[in-house]
């Protein structure tokens, strides 16, 4: 599918989600045909493709939470404790939701949630599949 149809379905700024489908396209999930006729299409099989694939190929894989060790200022910094190596426990905590949230996302493939919408919102799957045989 070309990404100007992508862009007119979901309502988005052509220019934006051709950038999101370009860094889709650098990671492997998704293969560009150039061309009138060409567009965007899956890699691989949606059964392979994870939520956390997605979001790593778009967002990057770094930390969401980078600690800013502000403890390192203010009244902390000026008592001299500032310098006790004791790791952010901000930063542990935030890892391990993290940690957590990756999980999640990485047990959701496009296949298992395409059959859950199937399933819960058929009405919208009916509209999608119309839509698409129209373009």
């Amino acid at each position: 599918m070309q990404a100007g149809a992508l862009a007119e379905f979901h309502g988005l700024p052509k220019a934006y989600l051709t950038k999101q489908l370009q860094a889709l396209v650098k990671s492997g999930i998704m293969r560009s045909t150039p061309g009138v006729r060409g567009g965007f299409s899956l890699a691989r099989p949606s059964s392979e493709i994870t939520l956390m694939d997605i979001v790593a190929a778009v967002e990057g894989r770094a930390d969401l939470f980078q600690c800013a060790e502000i403890r390192k200022s203010g009244v902390i910094a000026e008592s001299g404790l500032s310098n006790v190596n004791l790791p952010c426990i901000v930063q542990i905590e935030m890892t391990k939701a993290e940690m957590a949230w990756r999980k999640a996302l990485a047990a959701q493939t496009l296949d298992g949630l395409a059959r859950r919408l199937e399933k819960g919102a058929p009405r919208v799957v009916d509209l999608t599949r119309q839509w698409i045989s129209a373009i």
